[in-house]
């Protein structure tokens, strides 16, 4: 009839069981609240990914299980602007690169790579060793394409890749997983957490083996890493942390095309039984406290220890390396949050010392010629003061200025010929 209004539908929602039920229609209707991506590595400080003013990409446990990954350059090879490449079809040949540096090839990194933010860059070649970091213990990974040279200093020239371990809460918790393929592939990790009150602690058990596709490529890898924390009564928090692997690899070396033709699983023709045993334990501090509404403190402190035994060769030539590297940083920062004029300012002002040690014998036979010994130990220290400012102009616009000045030193000394060698920069 004229005039007759058409009576609306009634409002209806899906609750988490799947069921519909009608609302009434005085209801408050909840709104939806999307988190934030969160990343630390830009500003050394969290941040959300749209206030930062960078290609960064962040890949939370959720995406991790769902990759299908078996390890972390696995899962790096699927981010745009990451070169990675392998060369012994196991976790050790692994070689992961930003923006094109290193392009495969030996000639030294320049992708920082950190663990809650521990330097993992090896002191020779720059590059990490990928097959110490086990990936069921990550719960995010934070890509930051680009020069970042103002805050990290050394290494930071393509980026900075930083894994963020999985940390506990108070109650409870417990992940067990395990797997297993062909070529006798076998790997199985357990973490367990958990805490009461302001105390909490967690444990990581890692193991891994495989025979490989590729003749005498076996890796039998042991890992075991452990933290505890500390809340500091809401403003900040305490961690302490340490870990130990042990590593047994087997070397297959390099095929020519024809070799490949022949048989692409054998191992290099005429090579011995190339092998590297490395080790390595690391400890380590963090402190993350707010001084004030307005000023928060940081302060990270690591000691790393690694011994490398190993061996290469092919029909021609034997080279056997023993290798012991240390390594010792701080960093410490201030961070500042006001506001200036009515726009919000974040100062970021720090300083961070590292100290390398290397202790370097090798062995080269190339026949029929005698061996040619090299004894060497040698140290590298770097400190580094910073400055980083970030002022928002309006909400959309951020303008970042960032310097940082450092001083390295250089030194060592040839054992067998007793000469003394050095540098500053």
């Amino acid at each position: 009839a004229l005039g007759d209004e058409e009576e609306s539908p009634p409002v209806q929602e899906e609750t988490e069981t799947g069921e519909i039920v009608e609302l009434e229609e005085d209801a408050p209707v909840l709104p939806v609240i999307v988190t934030e991506e969160v990343n630390i590595t830009a500003a050394r400080s969290p941040r959300s990914v749209l206030d930062v003013p960078g290609h960064v990409t962040v890949i939370e446990r959720e995406t991790i299980d769902q990759s299908g990954a078996r390890n972390v350059p696995e899962l790096l090879r699927r981010e745009a602007g990451i070169f990675v490449t392998n060369t012994t079809t196991n976790r050790e040949g692994y070689t992961a690169e930003a923006r094109g540096f290193n392009n495969g090839g030996g000639n030294g990194g320049r992708t920082l790579v950190l663990i809650d933010g521990r330097r993992v860059n090896e002191p020779d070649g720059a590059l990490p060793d990928w097959a110490f970091i086990p990936l069921d213990n990550v719960e995010a990974i934070e890509v930051l394409r680009g020069p970042v040279n103002a805050l990290y200093g050394d290494n930071a020239i393509a980026g900075v890749i930083q894994l963020r371990t999985r940390r506990p809460e108070p109650g409870f918790q417990g992940t067990l997983r395990a797997g297993s393929g062909t070529y006798t592939t076998d790997h199985g990790s357990l973490w367990v957490g958990g805490g009461e009150g302001p105390v909490t602690a967690s444990l990581f058990v890692d193991g891994h083996r495989t025979n490989g596709y590729r003749d005498r490529s076996d890796l039998r890898a042991y890992r075991v890493e452990g933290q505890l924390l500390f809340d500091l009564a809401g403003r900040g928090e305490l961690r302490f942390a340490g870990g130990y692997d042990s590593q047994s690899r087997e070397r297959p070396g390099t095929l020519t095309q024809e070799e490949m033709e022949e048989n692409r699983r054998q191992a290099t023709p005429g090579s011995e039984e190339d092998f590297a045993s490395p080790e390595e334990h690391w400890v380590q501090m963090q402190l993350d406290v707010d001084v004030t509404q307005q000023l928060a403190f940081r302060a990270n402190g690591w000691h790393r220890r690694r011994s490398d035994d190993s061996q290469t060769s092919d029909p021609f030539y034997v080279f056997r390396l023993d290798r012991d590297t240390q390594a010792n940083a701080f960093d410490a920062e201030f961070e500042l949050d006001v506001s200036v004029w009515g726009h919000r300012n974040r100062t970021i002002l720090g300083g961070s010392f590292l100290r390398e040690d290397i202790d370097y014998e090798s062995a080269f036979e190339f026949f029929p010629f005698p061996p040619d010994p090299t004894s060497n130990r040698a140290h590298r220290t770097l400190w580094g003061i910073f400055l980083q400012n970030e002022l928002n102009l309006t909400d959309d616009l951020l303008l970042v200025l960032g310097v940082r000045n450092e001083r390295a030193h250089y030194d060592g000394r040839d054992r067998l010929s007793g000469a003394d060698f050095g540098a500053r920069g």
